[in-house]
């Protein structure tokens, strides 16, 4: 069956598959992709690991971005790190900058 966003629609899965244009393994060119009913396109196992490498970049620079502000309100680098789950040297890194 073909829906109103021009997939190839499977109800048994609840999903459509498209087409899409783009990279994928270092080929760009038409692909066909899986997506939801409503066109949204299913991630691919590198767009997923990309999106998860920049979630915990992220949650790195707000922990060590934590531990500033921890540093600069008078906590010393043991408390810092206790609360924190950073290394001493880590901490220490920090004060250098």
């Amino acid at each position: 069956m073909i829906s109103h966003v021009r997939q190839l629609v499977s109800k048994s899965l609840g999903l459509g598959l498209q087409l899409w244009y783009g990279n994928y393994k270092g080929v760009e060119t038409t692909w066909l992709r899986w997506a939801t009913l409503e066109g949204e396109l299913l991630p691919t196992s590198e767009e997923i690991a990309q999106q998860e490498r920049q979630r915990a970049e992220q949650a790195e620079s707000r922990l060590l971005q934590t531990a500033r502000n921890l540093l600069q309100i008078g906590m010393t680098a043991e408390q810092v790190a206790n609360l924190t789950g950073l290394s001493i040297s880590q901490i220490e890194q920090l004060t250098n900058f």
